[in-house]
Order: C-alpha cells, then sequence, then structure tokens
C-alpha cells in the first residue's frame, strides 16, 4: 500500500521465516536478507550486522553519510527491520555476555540444541542454570537495545526522527519454565503473546496504553499516520490506535509519559 503512495520501501531481515522465497518481498523497493550460518556460534546474523546493512541503504539513497546533516529526503519511506538476536542460539556478544559460571554446575550454554532439548523436555536443567540461561537472553536483549539505540541517534541527528513514526515490536516472547516450558512455539501462555509494543510519533509524543491492544492494529494506524486511506472491509480485522486515543469511549490511553 504505502509503495503504492510513492514511499520508498525497504526492509533488512535476519529471519528465514521472512525470506524471499516466501514471497514476504513482494512490495519492497529493496529486500535484504542476511541469511543464517549454521557454523557460526551465533547462527543469526546480529543486529550490528542489521544497523550496518540499514547504513548501506541510507548512504545510497539519503545520503546517511559520517558528518551529520540533515537529510535530504525527496520521497518518504518505510523501512522493516527484523533482529533474530533475543532468540536460540542465546549466545551474546561481549559486554554483553555474562561472566563465566562459578561452577561446571551452574554452567550451561544457550545452544539451539540445549533449548531445544529443554523445549522438548529430554533434558533437565538446575535453578542456576535457569538463571545463567535468562541471563543469556538477556545479554542478547541488551545487544539489541545498543545496537538499535546507536542507529536511532544517528537518525535523530539527521533530523528523520522529527518527520517519522517509529514502531518496535516482536512476533513472540520466550518461556524459562515459566510454564513448564522452554522457547516457543509450544503454548499460548502470556510469556509468548504478552510482546512489547511502542509507537513513537513524529516528534516525540506518546501515551501509556492500558488495555491490550494487538500488532494487527498496527496496520490501519500507519496508513493513517502516512495519509492513506483505511481499508474497512471485512477482512480488516485491526483497528487504528489514533482513532481510539481521541474516542472517549474507546479509552486505551491512560495519562500522558
Amino acid at each position: 500500500r504505502l509503495r503504492a503512495e510513492g514511499y520508498s520501501t525497504a526492509a533488512v531481515i535476519t529471519n528465514g521465516n521472512i525470506a524471499p522465497g516466501y514471497g514476504f518481498d513482494r512490495g519492497f523497493d529493496k529486500y535484504v536478507y542476511l541469511t543464517e550460518d549454521p557454523a557460526s556460534p551465533r547462527f543469526h546474523k546480529g543486529a550490528d550486522a542489521v544497523a550496518a546493512a540499514v547504513r548501506t541503504l541510507f548512504a545510497r539513497t539519503y545520503a546517511f553519510g559520517p558528518v551529520p546533516a540533515p537529510p535530504s529526503l525527496t520521497e518518504p519511506f518505510f523501512l522493516y527491520l527484523h533482529v533474530s538476536d533475543p532468540h536460540a542460539p542465546y549466545n551474546p556478544p561481549a559486554p554483553h555476555r555474562p561472566p563465566p559460571a562459578r561452577s561446571p554446575k551452574e554452567d550451561i550454554d544457550g545452544s539451539i540444541e540445549t533449548v531445544s532439548q529443554l523445549t522438548y523436555r529430554t533434558r533437565t536443567i538446575s535453578h542456576a542454570q535457569l538463571a545463567r540461561l535468562r541471563r543469556l537472553y538477556d545479554g542478547e536483549v541488551g545487544f539489541v537495545d545498543e545496537e538499535i539505540g546507536k542507529l536511532l541517534a544517528e537518525m535523530r541527528a539527521r533530523g528523520f526522527m522529527e518527520r517519522s513514526a517509529f514502531v518496535f515490536t516482536s512476533d513472540h516472547g520466550e518461556e524459562f519454565q515459566d510454564h513448564d516450558g522452554f522457547g516457543h512455539g509450544q503454548s499460548l501462555y502470556s510469556e509468548l503473546t504478552h510482546v512489547p509494543l511502542f509507537l513513537r510519533l513524529p516528534g516525540g509524543e506518546g501515551d501509556a496504553v492500558d488495555s491490550p491492544v494487538s500488532l494487527i492494529d498496527l496496520y490501519p494506524t500507519l496508513l493513517r499516520l502516512a495519509g492513506v486511506s483505511v481499508d474497512q472491509s471485512p477482512e480488516m480485522e485491526g483497528r487504528d490506535l489514533l482513532e481510539a486515543l481521541t474516542d472517549p469511549g474507546r479509552a486505551l490511553y491512560l495519562h500522558q509519559v
């Protein structure tokens, strides 16, 4: 829809489930798939590689160079990034990697094999090992936070953030024995379905949301922000969150933050 409205569309992804061969590249002018490497301890390309690919794309289109300068935007853009770091294998790089375990009994790796064994209950885990596995996962989250933060700081310095909407979300969470399970894909408990969703409007306005919303709400919301008419056909299940903001009868937003 955005491409039809004159938007330049690009994506940088690291997840094989949305590889071009499945048709997810339709509608994108540029679709960069950073393929997985089974021989690598981290398997997926990291968030740093995603950020580097974005810089390359922007350098070609918007003069996104090392010297801060106002961007010479000739057309609006839609950019989709998909990082896979907070995902098995849990193997964050330094300095986000936790210190070594104090004893072999506390040590555990976050490899795909280990997580798979725990998921399918062919392996048991101690409380100390569970705590370490969580720290490895938290390290992956911290690494993504740092890399995306650097990228946003560069975009802010060039004036993009004042004219852009920014969305941060996740396709799922991870279970760490919350309901006697691990990983994801085996249940629909809240630790898997209650994902972060941040929507930053141009200029930095925002509100806190109390009642649940869905990721399907992003489609009509982003179309409205882009000034594109929203299809209200029966197939349109999502709701425009900005419309809910101004409708007292659909109070989703509690207070300014």
